[in-house]
C-alpha cells in the first residue's frame, strides 16, 4: 500500500470519507504504474518531490499544477489540517504534510543545514520526530516562572548549540527520550496545566519549532490558556521566531557570550552574538515590556538568561551592559551563578565551579550600571541535584 500525499501549491489533496479525512492511498507496486494511476484519476500531471518509509509507511509526495477534483475529494489548506480529524494511521501523514516544506531542506535555525531531515540528520542529529526526555512541574526556574506551583517543563532532546559544557548532556548529546507525536505534546501541555502550572515551559525547542508551533495550536484548541515560555539557548532564526508569533506570551532565551571567540570555543558557532541579538529583538517585538500577574507571576515578556561561566567575567560584563543599554527595565536580566562541571573537560577553567568572587563582581557591575530588574541565584546551586532526570520511557 501506498500513501500519497499530493500538493497544489499551499493546499493538500484528501478524502473525505465518514466525517474524516483521509490521504490516497493505493494498492500498486511501482512509483511508474502510481503516477499514470494518479495522473489519469484527476486528469493532471503530478510531480515526484520525494519518496519517505517510516514506521513501515510508504508514502510518496508529489506536486500537481492542476487538479480536477472527483468523489469526495477536496484540495484543503496546510495550515487548517490541524482543524480536522483523522484515523490514527494518518497521524504520521498529517504531521509530514505541516512540516515538509521546513524539514525537507532544514534552514530552521543558524546552523542552515539544508538536510531533507526525514532521511539525513543535520548539525543538530534531530530528525522529522518530535522527542522528548522529561515532562514535570519544574520549581527551579525564576520565581515568577515557577511561583508555587511549579512550571510545566518539556524537556526537549538534541540541541542546534551543543555547549561542551552542556548541563543537560544526556539529551543534548546522548540523545536520551521518547518520540512523540504533536498530538501527544498537546495532551502533555494540558496535562500539566492540569496538575496547576503556571505555564508551559519549552526547553531547547528550536530544532522542532515547526513541530511546536502546530501543537501549540492543537493544545489551545483542546483548552490550554496558560502561558507558552520558549526557553531557548538563543541561537535562533528570525524567520523561524515569526512562526511562534501570537502563540508564545514569554521568551526566555539565553545570551551565552559576547565574544565570538568564546562562541567558536565552547559552541562551535561564529555568530552568536549577532545572530543571538538579532533574535532576541525579535522576540522583544513579539511579547513587549514585561508583566506579571497580581501574585508575581509573569504573563508576557522577555526575561534573557546569562550563564557566568568561571574565568569569563568581563564577557558577563559586557553582555549585561549590552543589555541594559539595548532594554533598560522593559526586560528582566537572569544572572546565574549554577555552572556545574559534570565531566573532565580539556579547556581547564571549565573544570572547576564559579567563585563566589566572580559572581559577587559581576553582580556588584550590573547594580552600578542601573541593573534593578534582575534575578540573581543564592545558596548552592551548583549541584547536579538542580538537573532533571532524564528518560527514554517518559
Amino acid at each position: 500500500m501506498i500513501s500519497c500525499i499530493i500538493f497544489k501549491d499551499n493546499k493538500v489533496l484528501l478524502n473525505k470519507l465518514n466525517n474524516k479525512y483521509i490521504f490516497p492511498k493505493y494498492e500498486i507496486d511501482n512509483e511508474e504504474n502510481l503516477i499514470n494511476m494518479i495522473n489519469k484519476e484527476f486528469n493532471t500531471n503530478v510531480k515526484v518531490l520525494d519518496n519517505i518509509t517510516k514506521n513501515n509507511i510508504n508514502v510518496y509526495i508529489l506536486s500537481a499544477n492542476n487538479i480536477n477534483l472527483n468523489n469526495n475529494y477536496e484540495l484543503i489548506e496546510i495550515p487548517e489540517l490541524i482543524n480536522y480529524e483523522f484515523n490514527t494511521k494518518d497521524i504520521f501523514l498529517v504531521e509530514l504534510s505541516l512540516t515538509y516544506k521546513y524539514l525537507s531542506k532544514c534552514m530552521l535555525c543558524p546552523r542552515k543545514c539544508n538536510v531533507n531531515r526525514y532521511k539525513k540528520l543535520g548539525f543538530c542529529n534531530s530528525n522529522n520526530c518530535l522527542k522528548i526526555a522529561n515532562y514535570s512541574l519544574h520549581m527551579w526556574e525564576e520565581p515568577c516562572i515557577s511561583g508555587e506551583n511549579g512550571s510545566g517543563t518539556i524537556f526537549f532532546s538534541y540541541c542546534n548549540l551543543k555547549c561542551i559544557y552542556c548541563q543537560n548532556y544526556e539529551i543534548s548529546t546522548l540523545h536520551k527520550g521518547k518520540n512523540i507525536s504533536i498530538y501527544e505534546l498537546s495532551d502533555i501541555m494540558i496535562n500539566l496545566q492540569n496538575k496547576g502550572a503556571n505555564n508551559i515551559n519549552l526547553v531547547t525547542p528550536t530544532h522542532y519549532i515547526i513541530l511546536i508551533k502546530y501543537a501549540i495550536i492543537l493544545a489551545k484548541k483542546k483548552g490550554l490558556t496558560i502561558p507558552i515560555v520558549y526557553n531557548t539557548s538563543g541561537y535562533e532564526d528570525i524567520n523561524s521566531i515569526n512562526l511562534l508569533k501570537g502563540l508564545v506570551q514569554v521568551y526566555l532565551p539565553d545570551l551565552k557570550y559576547y565574544d565570538n571567540n568564546l562562541s567558536i570555543k565552547y559552541s562551535k558557532c561564529n555568530d552568536y552574538f549577532k545572530i543571538t541579538t538579532l533574535a532576541i529583538k525579535e522576540m522583544y517585538k513579539q511579547v513587549g515590556k514585561i508583566k506579571f500577574d497580581n501574585n508575581g507571576i509573569i504573563k508576557s515578556g522577555l526575561i534573557v538568561r546569562h550563564l557566568v561561566l568561571p574565568g569569563h567575567i568581563e564577557d558577563s560584563k559586557k553582555i549585561i551592559k549590552y543589555l541594559y543599554d539595548t532594554y533598560k527595565d522593559n526586560i528582566y536580566i537572569s544572572i546565574m551563578n549554577q555552572y556545574t562541571p559534570l565531566r573532565k573537560l580539556e579547556v581547564d577553567n571549565l573544570n572547576r565551579k564559579l567563585t563566589d568572587k566572580e559572581y559577587d563582581e559581576v553582580i556588584d557591575y550590573a547594580y552600578d550600571i542601573g541593573v534593578r530588574n534582575a534575578f540573581i541565584q543564592e545558596g548552592e546551586t551548583q549541584s547536579d541535584s538542580f538537573i532533571p532526570i532524564f528518560s527514554d520511557e517518559v
